[in-house]
């Protein structure tokens, strides 16, 4: 038996092994539990009894052990980025694919050491300490076009292969990336299986992006005289002079040989190079200027719209003169101090603020503060709201150690039901909250998990 031969057997057998060790009811626990979304099969995990889970851990877990899974078509899901352009399409598994596939994800991640997940803001630092080492000269800003919807099968095979994934576990994965993505109630007898791409919004797609480009992160971080970022499909290269050509080609070349390109350079949003120094450029959100990092004018345009929300509703209720106008006040100044401050959630720090606590120009702040001032200025004296500092939670969020009372909150410290009752009752719009601990448990999961997606679009797309 020779090594890879050895290498595919003990990763099979591991796979198997972590079916067999309770990894589908941990995946289904820490990912699905709770959560209402739904695919072609019309079944979400908020409402399943303990038997409905116990017997689909069980019939998931025979089918998978006998190699005869099949995956059902994804629900087809629109997601639109802005005018003219096309929108982005996400896939939503059924209930049983979505388990299996985060599964799988979790399998591949812990067979695959190399993959890694940056956070944008890591990225963003690091770049920082590049410029500031004064060794660059130039930047090279690139854009895959159609990263997920363009990656080869046969480079996903390959890429699995050569780290020793099991030919069983290779399979499982492509019939992942071949099942179809259609519109919701679409009925064909034999819908036609796409050749390409990897579907976006599964739990495999992240992991197999990283998988595919992994020659291309080697082939550029062992430059010696470049600094490479990736970012997904977002990429920026530092380079002394006169490298830019031959870097750019090298990019080019690694990224033909998993059916990818890049934006043409004319398209300046997507794609563009210039003098560090000179020209400005965009990654992930920030603006880099002359060694500053602000953040996309477009980024913080978004961010005073959402702000505007909640105190035009409070005034439009004082102007109705609303009977519940108390509670509609209390729900205004939830979510307005939501926002500035954002929150921790599932040990994760999430919003605006926190994902831009990379930028050095504070003046920026304290514009957003005068902003709030003057939202709220507009409202009667009867309706007046208390609102947070964005320069307040940007210490905090530098230094958290200093935030004692909970300035921004923290839903995982949220254990006691009747607490989380009484944030339900303040900042969500339910009309009948449930007496029973458990009910109180899951509508208070369901409301953090709205309100962290409502904090994702003041930040934007970031790829």
């Amino acid at each position: 038996m020779n090594e890879t031969t050895s290498e595919a057997l003990q990763e099979t057998l591991s796979f198997q092994s972590a079916l067999r060790n309770g990894a589908l009811q941990r995946n289904y626990e820490q990912r699905i539990q709770g959560k209402r979304t739904r695919g072609r099969d019309g079944i979400s995990a908020f409402h399943l009894t303990n038997d409905q889970i116990a017997r689909l851990m069980a019939t998931t877990e025979a089918i998978l052990l006998n190699g005869a899974y099949t995956f059902s078509p994804y629900k087809e899901v629109l997601k639109f980025k802005g005018a003219a352009k096309f929108p982005r399409v996400i896939s939503i598994p059924t209930l049983r694919d979505r388990l299996v596939l985060a599964t799988l994800a979790e399998h591949l991640r812990e067979s695959i050491p190399g993959i890694e997940f940056p956070r944008p803001q890591q990225l963003v630092s690091r770049i920082r300490g590049a410029v500031a080492s004064g060794r660059y000269r130039d930047f090279i800003r690139l854009d895959i076009v159609s990263f997920y919807p363009g990656i080869a099968h046969q480079a996903i095979s390959k890429a699995l292969e050569e780290y020793g994934i099991s030919a069983d576990v290779v399979q499982l994965v492509l019939d992942a990336a071949q099942t179809p993505t259609l519109p919701d109630g679409h009925m064909t007898s034999e819908p036609t299986r796409p050749a390409k791409g990897v579907p976006a919004g599964t739990a495999i797609a992240n992991v197999l992006g990283e998988v595919v480009l992994h020659r291309l992160d080697d082939a550029l971080g062992a430059l010696p005289e470049v600094a490479y970022f990736r970012y997904v499909d977002d990429i920026v290269i530092l380079s002394p002079y006169g490298k830019r050509g031959s870097v750019a080609k090298l990019v080019h070349s690694e990224l033909r040989k998993v059916g990818l390109k890049v934006h043409p350079k004319q398209t300046t949003e997507k794609s563009s190079t210039g003098i560090i120094r000179k020209d400005p450029f965009e990654y992930l959100g920030y603006t880099f200027e002359r060694g500053k990092i602000t953040v996309h004018k477009s980024r913080h345009s978004r961010l005073i719209t959402n702000l505007a929300r909640p105190i035009t509703m409070l005034r439009r209720a004082a102007q109705e003169d609303r009977g519940d106008i108390e509670r509609i006040r209390n729900r205004a100044e939830w979510w307005l101090n939501f926002r500035i401050t954002g929150c921790i959630s599932e040990e994760t720090r999430r919003g605006w603020l926190p994902y831009y606590s990379q930028i050095d120009k504070t003046s920026l702040l304290h514009h957003l503060d005068d902003v709030v001032a003057k939202l709220v200025s507009r409202l009667p004296a009867s309706t007046a709201v208390n609102p947070k500092s964005f320069l307040t939670a940007y210490t905090l969020t530098r230094d958290p150690t200093r935030d004692r009372d909970q300035y921004i909150p923290n839903f995982d410290l949220i254990t006691d039901p009747q607490d989380m009752k009484k944030l339900l009752e303040t900042a969500s719009d339910y009309r009948s909250i449930p007496s029973d601990l458990g009910g109180i448990e899951r509508l208070f999961r369901q409301f953090i998990s709205f309100a962290v997606k409502e904090l994702e679009t003041d930040i934007g797309v970031t790829s």
